[in-house]
């Protein structure tokens, strides 16, 4: 019974840690945003933590849904998909902030997209609400994006 609830709160904490943890070893770089031209649309700087931790929560209980709602059928592609995600989603602002690797981060974007699009389908097959939990996510990768992309195009990186 402990073991299954410990499991469940890994579950359901690991993509905030996971954020946390990118954002820790970024935190000294943020600041190089605020010099940075932005696109219209870009939302003041405070947004993006509340924004991320609310996207973190969804995505922790999609999976804590998915893990709970399976047993006894094999998820382990879904769950490949699921953590392959949240690593690429980790080093996005590794790439962006410290390297400042701006067109490459939009690159590594997309990538990233295309996983979470794919998380979202493999979480479909075995539970619609596990994956309808991604779509909040898919809609701020897609706008993330956009403003990495007009980043890139508006300081010429």
């Amino acid at each position: 019974m402990i073991k299954k609830i410990i499991l469940n709160l890994f579950y359901l904490f690991f993509p905030l840690i996971v954020g946390k943890l990118s954002s820790s070893l970024t935190s000294s770089y943020v600041d190089i945003y605020m010099t940075l031209n932005k696109p219209p649309l870009s939302p003041p700087r405070f947004i993006f933590g509340f924004v991320w931790t609310i996207i973190f929560l969804l995505i922790g209980i999609s999976y804590l849904l998915l893990k709970n709602k399976t047993e006894g059928y094999d998820i382990s592609n879904a769950s490949f998909w699921y953590y392959m995600q949240l690593i690429i989603n980790f080093f996005w602002s590794i790439f962006f902030f410290k390297n400042q690797a701006l067109s490459f981060s939009f690159i590594w974007i997309v990538f990233l997209l295309i996983t979470v699009v794919v998380t979202f389908i493999k979480f479909k097959k075995f539970n619609k609400i596990s994956a309808y939990l991604f779509i909040p996510y898919i809609i701020w990768i897609i706008f993330a994006g956009y403003l990495n992309l007009s980043i890139a195009i508006l300081n010429y990186n």
